[in-house]
């Protein structure tokens, strides 16, 4: 197995804030799409699937956000994208190959993670075929003082892929570590994380850290690629 630990710190504001780490953009890239069909697993508006969708056979983004799945379709039209679906669906609960109705070749999932849904895509993913994800690592806002409940360390994720009778072929961390002037700069970058920080006491933590001065933050992604033998 490959691994790889990333790391760079930055002042807010004097970078592009990335869609997705170069890690795993390096990733995506590093594979064959072209006769490939392709699930995307917690779709949302459809961003990593309409990113592969131009190289790419079929791709099909399931999601339980109706709104959301809504704005991709609509995002999927514009583009002239025809090769693309959106379903209402539970990533937890449903059965890849019905949902799909042909091999999948390709699992994968942008920040929606969870046992279930590793469970299934090993169920329903081709042998040979492959799981790409990038999901939130437990250092993700650990300056907050709370692991997320849906993050993934590289041990965990191992033993899981592994139990489920993947082949682990690369887990890296994808670190950036962003310093804001202050608590207001960090507020008004990012205006919803704010929000949920003060609606379960993380801000106040932060507070306590660095009430005056700056504030550092870290981002944390754990990039996987696993094949199914």
């Amino acid at each position: 197995m490959e691994t790889e630990l990333r790391e760079r710190h930055a002042p807010w504001g004097t970078f592009p804030w990335p869609e997705w780490p170069d890690m795993f953009l390096e990733r995506l890239a590093a594979e064959d799409f072209s006769d490939a069909t392709v699930l995307d697993l917690g779709t949302g508006e459809g961003r990593l699937a309409l990113y592969l969708a131009p190289r790419a056979t079929r791709v099909v983004g399931i999601d339980t956000d109706e709104v959301a799945l809504d704005s991709a379709r609509r995002l999927a039209r514009e583009r002239g994208l025809s090769n693309v679906n959106f379903f209402a669906a539970n990533a937890d609960e449903a059965n890849y190959r019905l949902l799909v109705r042909s091999p999948i070749d390709y699992v994968v999932a942008s920040y929606f993670m969870s046992e279930e849904a590793i469970a299934n895509a090993a169920k329903g993913v081709r042998s040979g075929g492959k799981f790409l994800f990038a999901c939130h690592h437990p250092d993700n806002w650990i300056e907050s003082g709370r692991v997320g409940r849906f993050s993934f360390g590289e041990g965990r994720m191992e033993v899981l892929l592994t139990a489920n009778g993947f082949r682990v072929e690369f887990l890296g961390v994808d670190r950036l570590v962003v310093v804001y002037e202050n608590l207001d700069a960090l507020a008004a970058a990012h205006p919803a994380l704010h929000e949920k920080f003060r609606g379960d006491g993380r801000w106040s933590v932060l507070s306590e850290r660095d009430r005056d001065g700056p504030v550092d933050l870290t981002w944390a992604t754990l990039v996987g690629v696993a094949l199914r033998p």
